[in-house]
Order: C-alpha cells, then sequence, then structure tokens
C-alpha cells in the first residue's frame, strides 16, 4: 500500500499504521478431557489469546494518564503453531 500511495504526485513521508496479522486456527475441544484435566474451555480460550495476542491485565492511572499493563509471551516462544501447541497450561490440580 505505501508503495502505491508513494507514487501519486505530492504524496510525501507515506506511512501506514496496517500491520499484518496473525494467521487464524480454530480448535474444537472436548470439554470432558478438559473437566479430566481441571480445566474448562473459557480457561484454555483465556489462554490461547495470551499464547497468541496477549491480554490486559490491569491499567494504571497516573494523574490523568492511563497506562495499560499487558501480559504474553516472548515473541520467539509462539512464533510458530507447533510452538503455541507445546504450551503447557496449569490447572487448579
Amino acid at each position: 500500500m505505501n508503495n502505491i500511495a508513494s507514487t501519486i504526485p505530492g504524496a510525501i513521508n507515506v506511512t501506514t499504521s496496517v500491520q499484518p496479522t496473525p494467521l487464524e486456527f480454530s480448535y474444537k475441544f472436548d470439554t470432558q478431557k478438559l473437566a479430566i484435566h481441571g480445566l474448562s474451555l473459557s480457561q484454555v480460550a483465556s489462554f490461547m489469546k495470551l499464547a497468541v495476542d496477549g491480554l490486559e491485565v490491569t491499567k494504571i492511572f497516573k494523574g490523568t494518564e492511563e497506562i495499560t499493563v499487558r501480559a504474553q509471551y516472548l515473541p520467539e516462544t509462539v512464533d510458530t503453531l507447533s510452538k503455541i501447541q507445546g504450551l503447557k497450561i496449569m490447572n487448579n490440580r
């Protein structure tokens, strides 16, 4: 897109805020097997979101400034589907 926009006469300092999005994948979980291992579907979904995109865990307010705090894995630990599949989810047992 930048290549096209920068060819327009008069266009300078062309930038974009569009970033590549991660690949999409879907899983179907057996809720009975999850329960056997002490997990729920919502726990697994939250864990998967953390692994792929990170999670907002809190906000800090400093005067009028709002700072969002995110938890996320190091990018090199979740940069392939096989690495994500190899992550371990802790249960309450």
